[in-house]
């Protein structure tokens, strides 16, 4: 029986649209170097069998707070560069086994997208969602957004009739407060986010044979970007569930903002900022940097990302940069082109979950591939971080009975309860990213303008017409 191989990107896309084609070249520069791109193997087997997006700041506040239709142009390029990304890796064996896409999901400006292999597609059997935001007044300029597949299990192993009891895999996209005086607050995001990232099995989504090879997902009548939370999409009567579940992978990946100092930079600092050197020694070489890294230290005292781990980090500092407007920059260039006014940082991050104690054999393990930096994008101020690693198929069995007491596990319990009112703060939450949606459009993009306008002159002529009848 073959590993689930995953390939996790994240990505703060600085609000605007990505440039496919050049995305999709840098796309699977993480992959293992285990097979050579373009081997023309004829089934695709070096590629991951699902990818993931996490995505921050999407798309202008306009356009992520109003989702549907607004967002759709920036989720299509998406859609374009992985598949231009799974052609170029396939070289010369142009099979048709293209990645499927799964679902989009946002909650303001982070989002979310799985794609699959159509074999893979074929074995989502349940889909659950959730969303938070954390920004202001629980808004979704910041916050989280996240799925739950359900897999089929291995051939001959006894599924429950529901579908439930499947291997099971979540994934989240995050993006925390940010500004280096931030650490205290991006922890208290993380508890907001365990507390009110509840998963709902979603309607219609619990599905008698599979999800489907070739079509696409809608979750609601609004279309498939459609934000959580929207009426009608969420199963009402279901247990809620929260990030922590015995039985499920668990991965997170986003701008967690965490940064390298606790104040801004001085004038003369920046003449330390790390630059591209293999002399670890060299006072410029990006490791000394990371020994302040407020994640690691954040971390370790067990005051976030409870029971998450990550791999050693061997790349440069993810945030700040300023790059040209025409190509991409990685660092192999002779100079990393940073922002003088923010202490480079690794805002960008993949964290997982390992197995549990009762998971655990030798022959079942999580095999990881490779965690690094891809290339600056022309487009934003952050690099996309990307993860490539293989699961087991085999579902993680329910933890034995009393296992809960006095276990630190934090899937048998979990660092935070979850909060009863989750829904209705997120209800409300969602109401006022309407209202602050509509006044962005107006105010903010020229099509708004022109419809303000064309409001105002015709209140205008409107008022003229009256009083000239009066």
């Amino acid at each position: 029986m073959h590993d689930l191989s995953l390939y996790i990107v994240t990505f703060n896309c600085a609000r605007n649209p990505i440039q496919p084609k050049l995305f999709a070249s840098h796309l699977f520069k993480a992959l293992p170097p285990t097979t050579g791109q373009g081997s023309g193997n004829g089934n695709g087997s070096s590629s991951p069998d699902i990818v993931v997006l996490s995505l921050q700041e999407v798309a202008p506040l306009a356009c992520a707070f109003l989702g549907g239709r607004f967002l759709t142009p920036y989720f299509d390029n998406f859609r374009r560069a992985v598949r231009l990304a799974s052609l170029a890796w396939q070289g010369d064996a142009d099979t048709g086994d293209y990645y499927s896409h799964i679902i989009s999901r946002n909650v303001g400006m982070t989002a979310i997208m799985v794609f699959a292999k159509p074999i893979c597609a074929d074995a989502v059997k349940w889909i659950d969602v959730a969303g938070v935001g954390t920004g202001l007044w629980a808004m979704g300029n910041k916050g989280a957004v996240g799925v739950r597949l359900g897999l089929c299990s291995p051939v001959g192993q006894v599924q429950e009739q529901d579908g439930r009891g499947l291997p099971e895999v979540t994934f989240v996209a995050a993006h925390l407060a940010p500004f280096e005086r931030g650490c205290r607050r991006r922890n208290e995001d993380w508890e907001s986010i365990a507390r009110r990232l509840v998963f709902m099995p979603s309607k219609g989504l619990l599905l008698g044979s599979s999800v489907g090879t070739h079509g696409r997902l809608s979750l609601s009548s609004d279309g498939e970007e459609a934000p959580l939370l929207h009426d009608g999409l969420v199963d009402v009567t279901a247990a809620p569930q929260g990030i922590y579940r015995p039985t499920s992978h668990l991965f997170l990946a986003g701008d967690l903002n965490y940064r390298t100092n606790g104040s801004p930079p001085t004038t003369g600092d920046f003449q330390a900022y790390p630059q591209p050197t293999h002399d670890r020694s060299d006072p410029r070489h990006h490791s000394h940097l990371l020994e302040g890294d407020q994640l690691t230290r954040e971390l370790r005292a067990g005051r976030t990302c409870h029971g998450l781990e990550e791999l050693p980090i061997d790349f440069p500092p993810t945030y700040k940069y300023l790059c040209k407007p025409s190509q991409p920059s990685d660092d192999h260039q002779e100079v990393l082109n940073w922002a003088k006014w923010r202490w480079p940082s690794w805002c960008d991050r993949i964290l997982f979950m390992g197995l549990p104690p009762w998971s655990s054999t030798s022959d079942r393990s999580i095999r990881f591939g490779k965690y690094t930096a891809l290339s600056v994008m022309p487009t934003s101020d952050h690099r996309p971080v990307a993860f490539s690693l293989s699961i087991p198929r085999e579902p993680i069995p329910q933890p034995p009975e009393g296992a809960s007491g006095g276990s630190s596990d934090p899937r048998l319990n979990p660092p935070f309860p979850l909060d009863p009112m989750w829904r209705e703060k997120r209800s409300r939450a969602r109401r006022r990213e309407v209202v602050v949606g509509v006044v962005a459009y107006l105010g903010l993009t020229w099509e708004g303008n022109v419809i303000l306008v064309a409001l105002v002159i015709g209140c205008a002529w409107g008022w003229w017409v009256t009083r000239g009848l009066l």
